[in-house]
């Protein structure tokens, strides 16, 4: 659907930088928001709003449209100020609509000591930053390990179809099963069961 729109950012308001929850932030990228190269006076400027805001522990709420003719988007400015420059980080933000109110039952009983630090050393087993076979150095990116897939297949077999995504295929996928000691600690204090 065509909007009769034009680009523009526009400041709507300032907030408490507390006011603004992670879960709120969406959308695919994050923007830095900087001056031309040549505009030297806007960047004094937009330095010294930033740094205000950092100051001030604040963040702009915006109205952002990227192209002509394209739905606004709502968004929020947040101050990165660095030793060697200082620019604003924006990042789109949800509609009323767009968030999902979502009611989890009550939790009747209590857990015991015993089940909560079985828990925390479930969590703690499943931390993938301690295990070698997930350094980021050495897994290579999945979307461009499966484009490799397809070509290879396309190549090899032209009239083929494309192969099946399968993540497990491209680095190892960990599992309940698979953090060991404390998943057996957990079935044991919870009377966890399969179901087929």
């Amino acid at each position: 659907m065509k909007m009769d729109t034009e680009k523009e950012l526009t400041l709507i308001c300032t907030t408490k930088r507390s006011n603004l929850r992670k879960e709120e932030l969406c959308g695919k990228y994050a923007y830095s928001v900087v001056p031309p190269p040549s505009d030297m006076p806007g960047g004094t400027g937009l330095a010294a709003f930033a740094t205000a805001l950092r100051d001030l522990d604040m963040v702009v709420i915006c109205r952002y449209i990227k192209k002509n003719d394209t739905a606004p988007k709502l968004c929020c400015l947040i101050p990165n100020v660095k030793s060697y420059c200082a620019t604003l980080m924006m990042v789109e933000l949800p509609f009323s609509n767009d968030i999902k109110k979502v009611k989890f039952p009550q939790i009747r009983s209590t857990p015991k000591s015993d089940q909560l630090s079985a828990i925390d050393e479930l969590i703690d087993s499943m931390n993938l930053t301690t295990k070698p076979e997930f350094k980021a150095s050495e897994i290579g990116d999945p979307n461009i390990q499966r484009r490799y897939q397809c070509v290879t297949q396309r190549a090899l077999n032209p009239g083929a179809p494309l192969p099946d995504v399968e993540i497990s295929q491209f680095l190892p996928v960990p599992t309940f099963e698979s953090s060991g000691e404390a998943a057996k600690k957990c079935n044991q204090l919870f009377n966890i069961k399969r179901i087929e």
